[in-house]
């Protein structure tokens, strides 16, 4: 399920705020840098805009999917606040990441596990 760039597009939704702290995050990441965007969604009539509330990251082969995933849960276990992103992969699958939850090396392991099957899958 590649774009026109032949990249996968993973989508990462949750809080306004989170998403835009996470697209900062992934932005001083030298391998993501350019691959994440906030996605808002149009404008109702009669209002002004919509706040962002997915993160799509594209990503194509050469280990980026590894980067993203370590990005990711460094930047999740150094946050303060109860958190929540969901995950969508292109194939439908999704992970919750819950900043209450305490398995969260079983969630990420999980998370790198599917991403690395998108780079395999036909």
């Amino acid at each position: 399920m590649s774009n026109q760039n032949g990249q996968t597009p993973i989508q990462v939704s949750g809080n306004s705020s989170d998403l835009i702290q996470l697209r900062d995050w992934f932005g001083r990441d030298e391998a993501l840098r350019g691959q994440v965007h906030l996605q808002t969604p149009p404008p109702q009539d009669g209002q002004m805009g919509g706040l962002a509330d997915v993160l799509m990251v594209a990503f194509g082969a050469g280990g980026i999917g590894t980067v993203l995933v370590s990005s990711l849960k460094t930047w999740f276990t150094t946050r303060h606040s109860d958190l929540t992103l969901t995950i969508t992969l292109p194939n439908g699958a999704e992970v919750l990441l819950d900043g209450k939850r305490v398995k969260q090396d079983q969630t990420f392991a999980a998370l790198q596990k599917m991403i690395d099957s998108l780079n395999t899958a036909p």
